[in-house]
């Protein structure tokens, strides 16, 4: 997949998150130097462009359900910053294992180019649908961006910066534990 996904783009992410190692790799070039590299230099010709306003994010994904040929079903959320929290306040749950090596790695990552690059889903109880109804009024409108993967699910995001919007999500997510 890696081979794949740099032949499609020079500016595919797979070149910063997961770089291609070679064999005269060394202190002075390697995986996170040319992905800090890359990183900079697509900031700096405009690939990579960062927003100077507040927004969220909608994002829906519609998906084949597996070993359901023809049943497809949408998972919805959003896209958002959140504060750092430690765990003792009980803010963000664990939720699963992750193994040291591909910690170490993204830590590495993280040092060199001093920036993160992958998202991290997170639950919340909403019964009532209160930050999904205040979400819905950009999804009428057209998409920000929208992308079939290689899977076949779709990937739908729209950008909200109402203001409006923004302080109701907000203040909805609060008193939530994630």
């Amino acid at each position: 997949m890696q081979a794949r996904y740099y032949g499609l783009s020079p500016y595919n992410l797979v070149r910063i998150i997961r770089g291609r190692s070679l064999a005269e790799d060394g202190p002075a070039d390697n995986v996170y130097v040319r992905a800090a590299r890359d990183f900079h230099a697509w900031i700096k010709s405009g690939v990579l462009v960062s927003g100077h306003e507040q927004a969220i994010y909608p994002y829906h994904q519609e998906y084949e359900v597996p070993g359901q040929q023809g049943t497809r079903k949408e998972r919805r959320g959003f896209i958002a910053l959140l504060r750092l929290e430690d765990y003792s306040a009980r803010v963000v749950h664990r939720h699963e294992e992750t193994l040291s090596g591909p910690k170490a790695d993204r830590l590495e990552l993280l040092k060199s180019t001093g920036a993160h690059y992958g998202q991290i889903f997170m639950l919340y109880s909403d019964p009532a649908g209160a930050i999904e109804s205040l979400l819905e009024a950009p999804t009428v409108k057209r998409p920000w961006e929208q992308v079939t993967d290689e899977y076949g699910t779709q990937h739908t995001a729209w950008r909200t910066a109402d203001p409006r919007i923004i302080a109701g999500v907000t203040a909805a997510m609060s008193a939530k534990r994630l």
